[in-house]
């Protein structure tokens, strides 16, 4: 841990973390596991080594395109990707990812796994309706775990197309946010003439995220693609104003387009357009019938597709047809 804080290095802290792990005298090794589940690339060489051990499956949550996330890290964090993707790819026995678009990245890439299978980021379903729209402002929410206006979640594009709305709209911004970031954030406010439009909200425990947004009408993604990680993969967020009840407004990312043509509900506009985003957002707002039935598509696409046993099934069906085949 010195060694880390002191040269800023995470490779060979999590480099020997999961060599201790592995090496580690005690229950660990010697435990006669069926499955393993791991999440992250970096854990993929211990799992292999514990396949090893233990005889069990290994199933890989692959949340990220790695290589396109770290595409622009040091050379040494791109190495150790490649390496362990190298050495795991061969032993994993089932891929998952939140997209299809990954998946068939995955596929060329993944020469070993017998089953890819998409499982989607879903929250709990609320059992608080959404609000009805009934005031003048729409209301706009953006939520994440750090507010930073010009970082690749592009808050910046938001605040553009808020400034380009010719009818009442205010936007909410829910999560943490530095000092640096506060100034940032009031230095794009007074630029673009917005400063009474825009809030900032404390962010909210994961549980309660979709509790939080039942007060807006829209849930709004400002993504760009500055990597294959951010083009290929969803958003957890679009599913959360889905399942909220909102409007969800987001880029048209293959990942995330994926799901909004898929499910039939909220509006895609071409990413980075701001113009056409505010065209959008003035839209329904003159027409809140349009807005309603949007908002109500959402309801029922969360009652009735969106449900993480639905979509995990074909995971236990996966395993219990290898059980069945021992």
């Amino acid at each position: 841990i010195l060694f880390r804080t002191k040269f800023r290095n995470d490779w060979l802290f999590q480099h020997f973390l999961n060599k201790g792990f592995v090496l580690f005298p005690g229950s660990l090794k010697q435990a006669k596991y069926e499955y393993i589940l791991i999440h992250l690339v970096d854990t993929l060489p211990l799992a292999v080594k514990l396949k090893r051990k233990t005889g069990a499956r290994i199933i890989y949550d692959c949340q990220e395109y790695f290589q396109g996330q770290y595409m622009n890290s040091p050379p040494m964090l791109r190495s150790w990707v490649r390496e362990a993707e190298q050495r795991g790819m061969g032993e994993i026995d089932i891929v998952l990812s939140t997209t299809n678009v990954m998946l068939q990245k995955l596929k060329l890439e993944f020469v070993g796994p017998r089953a890819f299978i998409r499982v989607r980021n879903l929250p709990p379903l609320s059992k608080a309706k959404s609000r009805d729209s009934v005031e003048d402002n729409l209301k706009l929410v953006w939520h994440g775990l750090t507010i930073v206006p010009d970082n690749a979640r592009r808050i910046h594009i938001i605040l553009q197309s808020l400034a380009n709305c010719n009818t009442p709209v205010q936007l909410y911004l829910q999560g943490n946010i530095t000092e640096d970031n506060k100034r940032k954030l009031n230095e794009w406010l007074v630029r673009l003439n917005i400063i009474d439009k825009v809030f900032v909200l404390p962010p909210v425990s994961p549980d309660n995220i979709v509790n939080s947004l039942l007060q807006y009408d829209i849930g709004i993604a400002g993504e760009l693609a500055a990597e294959d990680n951010q083009r290929l993969t969803s958003s957890n967020k679009m599913f959360e104003f889905i399942v909220a009840g909102l409007v969800p407004i987001v880029p048209d990312l293959p990942g995330l387009a994926e799901s909004i043509q898929e499910l039939g509900v909220g509006i895609l506009y071409e990413q980075g357009n701001f113009i056409q985003l505010a065209r959008i957002i003035d839209d329904l707002n003159l027409h809140r019938n349009k807005l309603a039935e949007y908002k109500q598509a959402s309801r029922n696409v969360a009652e009735n597709n969106l449900c993480w046993e639905e979509d995990y099934n074909q995971v236990w069906k996966t395993m219990l047809l290898w059980n069945q085949e021992n």
